[in-house]
């Protein structure tokens, strides 16, 4: 009797008197979330090339490696890698080829199943409610759809983390040996991951020790010590000392990285992580819809469902508070020389949404039983579905708002730069990549990947500036590769001396760019033959305007411009361009007409309005040129936190203040007789 007492009161984690949905309502629900997700990650997976890590993936999970040459690749790198991953994408590359869609697909499955996993923690943790509104809101959520995209980790690790905490709850539950093998392999799938995954199984190291304690005082209150052993203690000692046993072969490539020079024991800063209001406000708006209303939205809701669950079901509340907070103590107590991503606490997410859910349960529950005080609508219970479905959509709208950033997000640079130089280079040209900060493998090897393979074409690495004079002197043309990561150590010679040869920069996307040069070419022929490259990206149609503008060429530089935008039509930032190159040309009403187009078609973009305030003081406008001065700082700030002291901000409150000083002035003049 005791013994049944005891668990019932201390071992069942399951909270009482949450909302129930019928099983067939909750499948149908259930499933309709899960075809949702599933397109979301399926759409345009393949219309951008892989970064830099994508290609570290593929390469080192191709279908020529055998299994030992799958795993030397992560497990050799300055920061070993577990071999998980890659084994799995090598499987699926096998099978299904090695195409950009197919070494993103195990990323795609393991998102999808997230989905279905944070179900099950919020069905078990909370309730039915909790779990499907907790599911759809990771499924539309933007983080979690760019990791869902990605030819990484990180959609395994938050399925991996998830499994592993539903069945290390089902075990301290249930006290059944099933729940607690389900608890072991999700773990050391997880640890064989990543090396976050430690994290993770610290939180619940310490949320299992901190409830065996507590049931320990409760046990020998009630004579249930043993049974408590038997089916919580002796357990969970069992699944760490076959965790530990089953990740002994990886303990050398672990201990190796821990004394690299990527490894633990910074006296310095934590490159990546720092605990600011600030840092905290961008993590979580990552993970929610983003900065401003919709992170004030979401915080609120996940304070409310937090503290909700703490004051009614205390070991949940506990877990949430453990799972978002002990991961960045660890960090802190460990200091890593590598860098910190926020990507490495991404098994957070889910967690945050569930609370999140919860949140706007307590909310529509509050709401409903508010106006059915007032009569305002009955039922109650009527009213509350109302309420949360309303609350549901709202903050699902808000995620789905921030999908289109993700679908955006460039990362083709390599594959651009690759089809570029493929269809455009001649036999006896030189390709010249500069070296990268990068360390896990030659900047060649993740060039070839999409570009000319090293035995295909003369791909030569120069690390000063007498290497790449060499190139220069034995080869009439010469492309030189520029990566936004560049080692400006070791190849910043190099650029300072190309500057001031003649080339033609071919832009590819943000630092990224190809140089086109060669010997004894001025810079005007070079610039006529690059037009007429193929398979230029925008970028570089838009920095062959840039060198024709700067040459005084001005219906050249026009043709280029619209070029862009033609391949570009929804990016406003050519028209903004053409506007500028208009309103220097000495045609105002064109320029006028550009610069309204740029804010038609990217009407967020400070930037724009402000550009358009600048065209209009400059023509007298005073008025005008105040309003769209005012509509860029409301952009901006709303867009970044609040941030007045920004040198922007600044610079536009200081011409609203010129300008209304000046139309001060004015009226006083006028009104002197």
């Amino acid at each position: 009797m005791f013994q049944s007492q005891f668990s019932e009161r201390y071992l069942s984690l399951k909270p009482s008197g949450g909302q129930r949905l019928s099983s067939n309502w909750t499948v149908i629900a259930l499933l309709l979330i899960t075809v949702l997700a599933t397109a979301l990650r399926l759409y345009h997976l393949d219309a951008r090339g892989l970064w830099v890590d994508e290609i570290f993936t593929a390469i080192f999970a191709s279908a020529d490696n055998d299994l030992a040459e799958v795993a030397q690749g992560p497990l050799s790198s300055p920061v070993p890698t577990p071999p998980l991953w890659f084994f799995i994408t090598h499987f699926f590359v096998k099978a299904l080829g090695s195409s950009d869609a197919v070494v993103r697909l195990p990323s795609v499955i393991a998102g999808v199943l997230g989905i279905l996993a944070v179900y099950k923690v919020g069905e078990t943790l909370f309730d039915r409610t909790t779990g499907l509104i907790s599911a759809f809101f990771l499924a539309v959520s933007p983080a979690h759809l760019h990791f869902s995209q990605e030819a990484r980790f990180y959609a395994g690790i938050v399925l991996f983390s998830l499994l592993s905490l539903y069945f290390l709850h089902r075990g301290v539950n249930s006290g059944e040996t099933k729940w607690w093998v389900g608890f072991t392999i999700a773990t050391i799938l997880n640890t064989y991951t990543h090396l976050a995954a430690f994290l993770v199984l610290a939180v619940e190291i310490l949320y299992a020790c901190l409830l065996l304690v507590h049931h320990l005082v409760a046990a020998k209150r009630a004579g249930a010590t043993k049974r408590l052993i038997d089916t919580f203690a002796l357990p969970l000692l069992i699944s760490l000392g076959v965790m530990t046993i089953c990740y002994v072969p990886m303990m050398p490539h672990l201990i190796r990285g821990i004394k690299g020079s990527r490894g633990l024991g910074n006296p310095n800063d934590i490159q990546g992580l720092e605990l600011t209001t600030g840092y905290f406000l961008s993590l979580f708006g990552d993970f929610g819809a983003g900065v401003g209303i919709a992170l004030s939205l979401y915080m609120a809701a996940f304070l409310w469902g937090l503290i909700h669950a703490i004051r009614k079901h205390k070991r949940q509340g506990l877990l949430i508070l453990l799972w978002t907070v002990v991961p960045f103590a660890i960090v802190l107590l460990l200091r890593p020389k590598h860098w910190f991503a926020a990507k490495y606490v991404v098994f957070i997410l889910p967690l945050y949404l569930l609370t999140v859910s919860l949140g706007v349960t307590c909310v529509a529950k509050s709401v409903a039983l508010f106006l059915s005080q007032w009569n305002v609508l009955r039922p109650p219970r009527r009213l509350q579905t109302l309420s949360l479905v309303s609350l549901v959509a709202i903050y699902g709208l808000m995620s789905i708002s921030g999908l289109d950033n993700v679908y955006a997000w460039q990362s083709d640079r390599w594959k651009s730069m690759g089809q570029l130089l493929i269809s455009n280079m001649q036999p006896q040209d030189a390709v010249v990549p500069l070296s990268l900060t990068l360390l896990t493998m030659p900047v060649e090897d993740i060039m070839a990947y999409y570009g000319p393979k090293p035995e295909e074409a003369n791909v030569i690495v120069v690390d000063n500036r007498s290497q790449m004079e060499d190139v220069l002197a034995n080869h009439s043309r010469v492309w030189i590769v520029i990566d936004r990561r560049i080692d400006l150590n070791k190849s910043g010679e190099v650029i300072e001396w190309l500057k001031l040869q003649p080339h033609v920069e071919l832009a590819i996307e943000g630092r990224a760019k190809v140089l086109y040069t060669g010997k004894n070419q001025t810079q005007l022929a070079l610039l006529e033959e690059a037009k007429r490259f193929t398979n230029l990206t925008a970028e570089a149609h838009g920095s062959i305007a840039e060198a024709y503008r700067s040459l005084g060429m001005w219906e050249e530089a026009q043709a280029a411009y619209a070029r862009a935008a033609a391949m570009e039509p929804e990016q406003g930032i050519w028209h903004y361009h053409l506007a500028s190159l208009y309103e220097e040309r000495g045609r105002p009403d064109t320029a006028l007409a550009e610069y309204k187009q740029a804010i038609h078609l990217q009407p967020e973009i400070p930037g724009f309005h402000a550009a358009l305030g600048d065209f209009y003081r400059r023509t007298g406008l005073a008025n005008e040129a105040i309003s769209k001065y005012r509509e860029a700082i409301r952009l901006y700030t709303s867009q970044n936190g609040g941030t007045e002291n920004s040198e922007y901000v600044r610079s536009w409150s200081d011409m609203i203040r010129q300008l209304e000083m000046s139309e001060g002035q004015a009226e006083v003049a006028d009104s002197k007789p």
